[in-house]
C-alpha cells in the first residue's frame, strides 16, 4: 500500500512540473524592419539568441526570429508582411520604425489580439491600440524642456529629419511662449546637405543645437559640424535621439519573462490565426497583462509597463562628453527631474587643464587707463599695450598658466544693438565667438547679459557729471561782512537802537541813577544822569565792541538790561569770530551746476554722453523722470551733444559750457591729471566693470575666481592707485593751498581798511564841525583870535 501511494505521488510530481511549464519548444516572433534598419535587425537577432542563451527566461523553449523588410511608405507591402507573420504562427509582432506603417501593424494586431511591441515615439499612440506596448519613455520631452531651461539657453536651434518625430519635443518647444528665448528649426533635405545647414546656422552664431535625427545619422552630423569649426568650447549639442536598438533589445526580453510568466498558470500553445479568418488569438490578453506585470532592469534602465501600454518611473542619465570620453553629469526621473551629480571641482580641474593648452583671443578698446597703445616702431604683440586691463589680464592668465594674445577692437566702439539684432564692437566680437574675452571700461548690463556673459566685476563704480571747474570769484570788498546776512545785520542795527534808547528812559526814571556831581556834598540839591543819549549809545556800542566804557549802571533796572545786551553780544561776536575766518580764507568758486538735477531743470549749459556705450543706455530705458527729460533734451540738441569717445567728450569739457556724462572712475582719472576738470553731484547708479566672454563659456568661472582672489589680495587696489594716482601739478597746488590757508592778501580784508579810513575822515569832519559850533556859541569879545 505505501508503495503505490509513492508511485502515485512520484506520478503527480511529473505531471505537475509538466503542467507549471507549458510552452511549444519553438516559440515564433516576428520583426518588421524597413530597409535600412539594418542595426535594428541585428539587435532584434541579438535579443533573441540572448535570450535562448539564458536557460532561466525560457528554459524549454527556444525563440524563433522571423523578419520581414518593408519597403518604404508603402502601406500594401506592410500589410502583406504583417499577414504572413501572423500566417507563420508569431506569437508577438515587434517593429516597424515607421510611423505610418506601425499605425497598420497596430490595427492589426489588435484586430487579431496579438501582442504588438514598439520601441520609437508615436505621436498616434494612444488607448485604441490595447494590444501594442510602446518601451519609448513618452516623457523624454519633458526631460528635455527641464534640460534645456536648466541651461539657461537664451537661443537654440533644432535640427530635425522627420516633421513627425519633432512632435516628440513639444514640451520644448512651449519655451517659444517665452519672448526671451529664440528657437529656429532646420529640417534635413532628402539629400542629406548637412554642411549647408550647418553653415547657415554658424552664421547666424547658433551654438546651442538640438539634434533631433535618427541615431544612424548623428556620426554624419557631426562630422561635418567639425568640418564647419562648430565643435568648440563654446558649442554645445543635445542628443535627443534615444538608442532604439537598446529599446527594441529590452522590448524582446519583456516578452519572453511575460512568457515565461503566463506559462507558469496556463499552458500556450503554437495555435495560429489569420488576416483572412475571424478567429482570434486566445493568449493575446493573458500577455499583455503579463507584461504590465514585469519588473526588470534593462539595457535601457528601469523597465515597467503602465495600464496604457506605455513605460513609466524611467531614468533619463545625463551624459558630457569629456576629453577622455562620456560622463554622466545628472540625472532625470519622472519624481524629481532634473538632479547634477557632476562633480565641479573636478571640472574646474578639467577646464584649468584645458586652458593652459590654448591662447585666449582678448579684445579691447583704447581708452585712457584701462587699454594704452604704446607708441614705438619695434613693439609687437602684448607689448604694444600697457594700462590696467593689460596688466590685469597678465595677471590672471599668469595664475592660470595660459597664454593670451591682446588686440584692439577694430571699429573702436563698446557695442551697440541694432533693431535687427546684431551686436558691434566688442560685445559683437564675443557674440560672433571672434575672440574669447573682452575687456576694458566695459559696464556690465542687463541688455548686454542677455548675449554674453560676464565675469564678476573687477571694479565698482557709476555714472557721474565731469564739468569744468569755474573760476576762482574776486573777494568782496566788504566781505567781513559775509559770516551774518543783510537781515542779521539789519536785526543787530535795530537790537543796538533799541536797548541805547531802553537804556536811557529805564535811566530817566530810575531814581537811583540821579547822582550828586559832588560826593563829598550829599546835600546839594543840583543831581545829574550819567546815561544821557550819546553816552547810553556809546555804552551800548562798546559792550558790542568788547571794549567797555567808563560809564556802569547803578539802579537793578539799567543794570539787568546791561546784562542782557552783554550776552546777546556774547554769542553775537563769538558766532562772527567762527565764521569770519572760513569767509575770510576761503576763496570760494561757485558753479551753475551742483547735481543732475541741476543740469535737467536748466537749459544753458549742454551735456551729453558716448554715443555707443552703457551711460546711453542708462538714459536711454530710465524710468525716473529726470533723466527721461535728460535724455529729451540730449536727443534733439543741436548741435549733436554725443561723442565718439571719452578724450572727445572731454575736450569739449574744457572748452566750456558742456557737462560730460561719464563713469566715475573715468572721471577720477581725468580729474587727477588736469586741474580744470572737476566731478559734480555724486553717482547716478550703481554697477560695475567686468570681463565679457561668450555664453556658455568654460572659462568664465576660473576667471571670475582669479578675479575675486585678486580683490582679496588688495592688488586690484594697488593696480588702481598704479594706473590712477599722479604727482601733477594739480597736488602741488592742493598742497599750497592747504599750506598757506590762513594767509590773508588785501582783498580779503580791504573793506576793513576802508571802514577804518571812513571811520577817521567822518571824525576829523565832526571834530571841525564840533569847533565851529562851539566857537559860534562864544561872545565875540571872549574869542582868543577875534
Amino acid at each position: 500500500m505505501g508503495t503505490t501511494v509513492d508511485v502515485f505521488r512520484v506520478a503527480l510530481l511529473f505531471l505537475n512540473l509538466g503542467l507549471r511549464y507549458s510552452l511549444p519548444e519553438v516559440i515564433i516572433i516576428g520583426g518588421l524592419f524597413e530597409n535600412f534598419d539594418d542595426d535594428r535587425e541585428m539587435a532584434f537577432r541579438y535579443a533573441v539568441d540572448r535570450i535562448n542563451a539564458d536557460d532561466a527566461v525560457l528554459p524549454k523553449s527556444k525563440l524563433s526570429a522571423k523578419i520581414e523588410r518593408l519597403k518604404p511608405q508603402s502601406s500594401f507591402h506592410a500589410a502583406k508582411s504583417v499577414c504572413f507573420l501572423v500566417g507563420e504562427g508569431v506569437v508577438a509582432i515587434f517593429g516597424p520604425n515607421s510611423v505610418a506603417s506601425s499605425a497598420l501593424v497596430r490595427s492589426t494586431a489588435s484586430a487579431l489580439h496579438i501582442p504588438h511591441l514598439e520601441s520609437h515615439w508615436d505621436l498616434e499612440r494612444g488607448a485604441k491600440a490595447p494590444f501594442t506596448i510602446s518601451l519609448f519613455p513618452r516623457s523624454l520631452g519633458t526631460a528635455i524642456y527641464d534640460l534645456v531651461k536648466s541651461k539657461n539657453w537664451r537661443s537654440f536651434t533644432i535640427i530635425y529629419e522627420d516633421a513627425e518625430e519633432l512632435m516628440k519635443l513639444q514640451e520644448l518647444m512651449k519655451l517659444r511662449n517665452n519672448k526671451e528665448v529664440k528657437i529656429s528649426l532646420q529640417q534635413f533635405t532628402v539629400d542629406f546637405q548637412y554642411n549647408k545647414i550647418l553653415k547657415d546656422i554658424k552664421k547666424k552664431g547658433e551654438t546651442n543645437i538640438v539634434l533631433e535625427v535618427p541615431t544612424s545619422r548623428i556620426k554624419d552630423v557631426l562630422s561635418e559640424a567639425q568640418k564647419a569649426g562648430m565643435l568648440t568650447e563654446y558649442h554645445n549639442y543635445l542628443i535627443t535621439s534615444l538608442t532604439e536598438t537598446a529599446l527594441l533589445v529590452d522590448a524582446v526580453n519583456l516578452y519572453a519573462k511575460a512568457l515565461h510568466a503566463v506559462s507558469e498558470v496556463q499552458t500556450i500553445s503554437s495555435r495560429s490565426v489569420s488576416c483572412d479568418s475571424p478567429g482570434l488569438w486566445p493568449y493575446g490578453s493573458d500577455l499583455i497583462e503579463a507584461i504590465k506585470k514585469v519588473r526588470f532592469k534593462g539595457l535601457t534602465g528601469d523597465v515597467q509597463i503602465g495600464n496604457q501600454g506605455q513605460r513609466i518611473h524611467f531614468t533619463f542619465d545625463l551624459l558630457e562628453l569629456k576629453p577622455k570620453g562620456t560622463v554622466k553629469v545628472g540625472e532625470w526621473d519622472t519624481k524629481n527631474h532634473l538632479v547634477y551629480t557632476r562633480n565641479y571641482s573636478k571640472d574646474y580641474s578639467e577646464a584649468k587643464d584645458n586652458l593652459q593648452n590654448i591662447t585666449l583671443r582678448v579684445t579691447s578698446k583704447e581708452s585712457f587707463p584701462y587699454t594704452i597703445i604704446k607708441k614705438g616702431d619695434y613693439l609687437s604683440g602684448n607689448q604694444r599695450y600697457e594700462g590696467f586691463c593689460v596688466d590685469l589680464i597678465h595677471e590672471i592668465c599668469n595664475r592660470l598658466h595660459c597664454k593670451y594674445e591682446y588686440r584692439i577692437v577694430a571699429d573702436e566702439s563698446y557695442g551697440k544693438k541694432y533693431d535687427n539684432g546684431t551686436w558691434d564692437g566688442m560685445i559683437g566680437e564675443v557674440i560672433n565667438r571672434e575672440v574669447d574675452l573682452a575687456i576694458g571700461d566695459l559696464t556690465i548690463t542687463q541688455e548686454r547679459e542677455e548675449f554674453v556673459d560676464f565675469t564678476m566685476p573687477f571694479m565698482n563704480l557709476g555714472i557721474s557729471i565731469l564739468f569744468k571747474k569755474p573760476t576762482k570769484s574776486n573777494p568782496k570788498l566788504f566781505s567781513f561782512l559775509a559770516p551774518f546776512s543783510f537781515e542779521v545785520w539789519v536785526y543787530m542795527a535795530t537790537a543796538y537802537l533799541g536797548v541805547s534808547l531802553l537804556l536811557f528812559v529805564l535811566a530817566r526814571f530810575s531814581p537811583y541813577e540821579w547822582v550828586s556831581p559832588h560826593p563829598c556834598n550829599p546835600k546839594t540839591e543840583y543831581l545829574e544822569n550819567t546815561f544821557s543819549l550819546l553816552n547810553s549809545f556809546w555804552f551800548t556800542i562798546g559792550s558790542l565792541m568788547q571794549q567797555g566804557s567808563d560809564i556802569a549802571p547803578r539802579a537793578t533796572s539799567t543794570r539787568t538790561v546791561a546784562a542782557l545786551w552783554w550776552f546777546f553780544t556774547l554769542i553775537m561776536i563769538s558766532s562772527y569770530t567762527a565764521n569770519l575766518a572760513a569767509f575770510l580764507t576761503a576763496e570760494r568758486m561757485k558753479s551753475p551746476i551742483e547735481s543732475a538735477d541741476d543740469l535737467a531743470k536748466q537749459s544753458e549749459i549742454q551735456y551729453g554722453c558716448v554715443e555707443r556705450g552703457s551711460t546711453r543706455s542708462f538714459f536711454e530705458s530710465s524710468q525716473l523722470q529726470p533723466y527721461k527729460r535728460m535724455w529729451s533734451v540730449m536727443q534733439s540738441a543741436q548741435p549733436n551733444v554725443f561723442t565718439k569717445d571719452n578724450p572727445e567728450g572731454i575736450e569739449r569739457v574744457r572748452k566750456g559750457n558742456y557737462a560730460f556724462l561719464m563713469e566715475s572712475t573715468t572721471i577720477e582719472y581725468y580729474t587727477e591729471r588736469d586741474c580744470d576738470l572737476t566731478q559734480i553731484g555724486g553717482l547716478l547708479d550703481s554697477k560695475g566693470y567686468g570681463i565679457a566672454t561668450p555664453p556658455g563659456s568654460p572659462y568664465r568661472a576660473l576667471i571670475s575666481s582669479e578675479i575675486l582672489r585678486l580683490q582679496e589680495e588688495g592688488f586690484l587696489h594697488v593696480l588702481k592707485d598704479k594706473w590712477w594716482k599722479s604727482e601733477t601739478k594739480c597736488k602741488d597746488e592742493t598742497k599750497k593751498k592747504t599750506s598757506s590757508a590762513s594767509e590773508l592778501d588785501l582783498p580779503n580784508v580791504g573793506g576793513v581798511f576802508v571802514v577804518l579810513l571812513a571811520g577817521l575822515g567822518m571824525a576829523a569832519i565832526v571834530a571841525v564841525f564840533e569847533f565851529i559850533w562851539r566857537t559860534k556859541k562864544i561872545p565875540r569879545d571872549e574869542r582868543p583870535f577875534s
